[in-house]
């Protein structure tokens, strides 16, 4: 309409003198308005009503969020990502209550401004989902809306759909109009839940990963969106570097890959956090608004491990001395030093000195204790620099440090031929 509109002026001498500036202003100003606008909603979980199972409701969570992401300039807060931050921060847990039963006084905590609550119910084959959405400052419910479906289980998914489009079919109230992107406690809840998730095996995590990344893009103040980057570039090095130690004990190969993916999953995300520097600095030059345009949240590149013949070869090179190392870790941890020189190469014996010296006193039990990392835990880097070693006719094994049963930190030993027998040349 506004095209024609635009047209119609251009080539009609008498439509020009008849529309006045006004009324194509007016056009362009309605449809700038029609874009819903709203604040940071606090979500709580589905809950179920007698006839329907509690494992459908909460299987269908994610749906919920889902369709809630979807609203334009809606600020999704999870009931997950508030319970993940009260794990890490128990202060903003309102005193003799369970987050469940005190999720209003919660989200206020968070500065959401909106509150919804979900049910899922079901009348013969027809499902329905009741959607209510409260204003928290006000305590006062501004909007409901249900949808409804008929089927089996998998139409259930439809009427909660249903519900949500019925919600925000009409933009909210003006005085209820907002920043449309989560607040700095809210981002730090978000970012704490999907580190959760990542954690956890076989999640969805490419949907979770946009709605942080997109919230930088849509917060409107440069004084807002700096502390939410600081949080998640802290956030992320810190899961980036546990994974990685965690993953020194995985008991299997399948949960050694878990973390490996887990931590790939965050290095993509702070390859999209740079995409969002770089697309904040030049919206601030060209004076224009930051679009998530150019993000394309790609799948993290596999990883390039080093040929399997010859990871075989070193694995079949390094198992038999560790035998040898058990014995180093036993004289560290019992403080004898003997034991520990009859492991060490008679040409190091500096090497041996400079070791026991940070072992401390020989008679007090050692605070730190070590675990050879399995072969199967071992990253594509590691093996390349063991494989490396191995070529020169070396050995290199990876001991895991511990301190309260928490891996603290990785240490290399290097073992060399002394008189026809592997001995330590350094750890």
């Amino acid at each position: 309409f506004v095209r024609m509109s635009i047209r119609a002026l251009s080539e009609n001498r008498f439509l020009r003198n008849v529309l006045s500036t006004h009324l194509v202003l007016s056009v362009f100003l309605c449809l700038l308005c029609s874009t819903a606008s709203a604040n940071q909603v606090a979500v709580h979980e589905l809950t179920s009503s007698e006839q329907v199972a509690p494992e459908l409701a909460q299987a269908l969570n994610p749906d919920l969020l889902a369709a809630l992401d979807t609203v334009p300039r809606l600020a999704v807060l999870s009931h997950h990502d508030i319970q993940a931050y009260l794990e890490k921060n128990p202060a903003l847990q309102p005193k003799d209550c369970e987050p469940d039963a005190c999720f209003f006084e919660v989200s206020n905590n968070f500065e959401s401004e909106l509150l919804l609550t979900a049910t899922l119910g079901r009348i013969g084959r027809k499902w329905v989902a009741s959607l209510t959405l409260t204003h928290l400052e006000s305590n006062q419910v501004i909007r409901q809306a249900t949808g409804a479906r008929t089927g089996d289980n998998s139409t259930a998914k439809d009427a909660i759909l249903n519900a949500v489009r019925n919600l925000f079919r009409e933009e909210l109230p003006a005085k209820l109009q907002g920043p449309g992107s989560l607040s700095r406690l809210g981002f730090q809840a978000a970012t704490l839940g999907f580190a959760k998730r990542v954690r956890q095996p076989d999640q969805p995590l490419k949907r979770y990963r946009k709605s942080i990344i997109l919230d930088l893009v849509a917060t409107e103040l440069e004084f807002d969106v700096a502390p939410k980057i600081d949080i998640l570039d802290n956030i992320s090095r810190n899961e980036i570097a546990a994974l990685k130690l965690e993953s020194f004990l995985a008991p299997t190969r399948e949960n050694y890959f878990h973390y490996l993916r887990a931590e790939q999953t965050w290095r993509a995300l702070r390859e999209d956090l740079n995409r969002v520097r770089e697309i904040r600095a030049r919206a601030r030059t060209l004076g224009i608004k930051p679009t998530a345009r150019p993000l394309r949240f790609e799948t993290p590149a596999p990883v390039e491990w080093p040929a399997q013949t010859e990871i075989d070869a070193y694995v079949a090179a390094a198992t038999p001395i560790m035998q040898v190392i058990e014995t180093l870790i036993q004289g560290w941890q019992t403080g004898d030093e003997k034991l520990m020189g009859s492991v060490y190469s008679a040409a190091h014996p500096t090497a041996l000195s400079y070791r026991i010296g940070l072992r401390g006193d020989q008679s007090a039990a050692s605070n730190k204790l070590f675990r050879a990392i399995p072969f199967h835990n071992l990253s594509a880097r590691m093996l390349e620099a063991a494989i490396e070693a191995h070529a020169r006719g070396e050995l290199l094994i990876y001991l895991a440090e511990l301190e309260q049963n928490a891996v603290k930190a990785a240490s290399r030993v290097f073992l060399i031929q002394d008189n026809g027998s592997w001995k330590i040349r350094h750890w």
